[in-house]
């Protein structure tokens, strides 16, 4: 039991003082030395076209007709399905395998 608590104390302090050790670190932005990167000249790059431009390419590779439901919904079920499955078998396991024998070898 002590030694749970003193490696709990230890995780809280760590994490209780790391929020003071990453803002010690940081440079003041008022400092004459700090280098600015970024100018607001306006928009870098041209300007985009609307989606439903006739000269867009990106309105045929989108495919944004298609309102059916995607594939990733049909996944996500068989997906979810399949993990319970899972669990239940991992679970099965457990109670046969591993509560059996130490049920037997306890009454012995």
């Amino acid at each position: 039991m002590r030694r749970s608590s003193a490696l709990l104390l230890a995780a809280l302090v760590g994490l209780l003082l790391l929020p003071g050790v990453a803002l010690a670190d940081t440079p003041d932005p008022m400092d004459g030395d700090t280098l600015l990167l970024a100018q607001d000249d306006g928009p870098a790059g041209p300007q985009p076209t609307p989606r439903d431009a006739e000269d867009n390419p990106a309105r045929d590779l989108g495919d944004y007709g298609d309102r059916e439901t995607p594939f990733t919904w049909f996944a996500a079920w068989l997906l979810a399905g399949l993990g319970f499955v899972g669990l239940a078998l991992m679970l099965a396991f457990y109670r046969f395998r591993v509560l059996g024998p130490q049920r037997d070898q306890a009454s012995t």
